[in-house]
């Protein structure tokens, strides 16, 4: 992964990044790690750890989803707008038809597209 793709993702995960800092920001400065306070100390990481999960977790779904989508718009990118068969030669009507029917085609694979990327964004 290049640089660009760790600073894009410090850029969106800097609330969630923030929000870690600000949980860990008590135990820096009132916890005194030592055996005393074993199970507080215990009970604190669990949850740390548990936090953490669920952040890498959020991630590697966003991860994904990012590259299904562009997956989606690679495919998007190669419809063929209008369609051609230079080993047969049409009238005016029956190349309309096609054309139509082509974009019909063109419509529905959209919508579906469109659909897929929606629910992709809106997966957590």
């Amino acid at each position: 992964m290049s640089e660009v793709d760790n600073d894009k993702n410090k850029g969106i995960f800097s609330q969630v990044m923030q929000q870690l800092q600000n949980k860990l920001q008590p135990a820096r400065n009132d916890l005194k790690w030592n055996n005393q306070y074993k199970d507080i100390k215990n009970n604190f990481i669990e949850k740390f750890k548990d936090y953490g999960i669920k952040i890498k977790d959020v991630i590697r779904i966003y991860k994904n989803n990012n590259h299904k989508i562009k997956e989606i718009m690679v495919t998007i990118s190669e419809f063929d707008l209008i369609k051609l068969d230079n080993k047969k030669a049409f009238d005016s009507m029956q190349f309309k038809k096609i054309q139509r029917d082509n974009w019909e085609n063109i419509i529905k694979e959209l919508n579906n597209s469109r659909s897929e990327i929606k629910k992709l964004i809106l997966e957590n």
